[in-house]
Formats: structure tokens, sequence, C-alpha cells
């Protein structure tokens, strides 16, 4: 679960979904708000709100979301604003965001791209300016 710590971190925010660490999903969710994941998403999760996905989380998916918080693993690409990989996290696959945090400890296999901070996510840093 999470620590007070996380948990202090994120009461800002309107959980509209909560998937305990018994609770196992097959196939694709969509939110419109945040998401707070323990157990597991076996196929790929849309949230326009933003994604915290706690240690004993795990997604074999692709993410794609505003915000993602990632304290446990996901083999999937993961397409967010702001990314955010905690000391307990790993990440097997690409990644594409305009800001990424990433904590000691942290794990991540795969190519990561950066887009300029515009209104247009899908435009890639031109590294020829």
């Amino acid at each position: 679960m999470f620590s007070k710590k996380d948990v202090q971190e994120n009461t800002s925010r309107t959980y509209t979904t909560v998937i305990g660490e018994d609770c196992t999903i097959n196939g694709h969710v969509d939110t419109k708000a945040y998401i707070k994941i323990d157990g597991q998403i076996l196929g790929n999760l849309s949230a326009n709100g933003g994604v915290v996905l706690g240690e004993k989380g795990y997604i074999k998916g692709d993410i794609n979301s505003n915000e993602v918080t990632v304290y446990g693993r996901v083999d999937g690409h993961v397409h967010a604003n702001s990314l955010q990989l905690k000391n307990s996290s790993t990440i097997v696959g690409n990644i594409e965001t305009k800001t990424l945090q990433i904590d000691p400890g942290a794990v991540y296999q795969g190519n990561v791209t950066m887009h300029v901070k515009t209104d247009n996510p899908t435009e890639p840093v031109n590294s020829n300016s």
C-alpha cells in the first residue's frame, strides 16, 4: 500500500477509482479523473486526470494519462504530460512525456522521448535548434 508520506503527497487529488491489491482487471480501463492502483491491470489504461501506481501495483499494457506517478511495475509504454518514477518503480517500455522525474533506485528499460512544453503533446523536441 501507500506510505503515510505518499498519501500526504496525493491528498489534493480526488480518486474516482481505486483498484485494491487483491483485484486484477483484464482489459482496457478508461477513466476521466484520477485512479489509484494497488492491484493489477492486464490491458491498456487511459486516465484523463492521472494515475498513481502503488508499490504492489502492476500494469501489463500501455498507459495514456496527463499525470503518472509510478511506485510499482509497468510492462508497456507510458504516454504522459508528467511522469514521476519513484525509487521502487520499474518500467519496461518506451516513455513519451513533457516532464520526467526519476528518483534514485527507479528502473526503466526502453527509449525516452521528451516533448516541448506546448499545447501539442505530439510535438517532439527538435535537437537541431
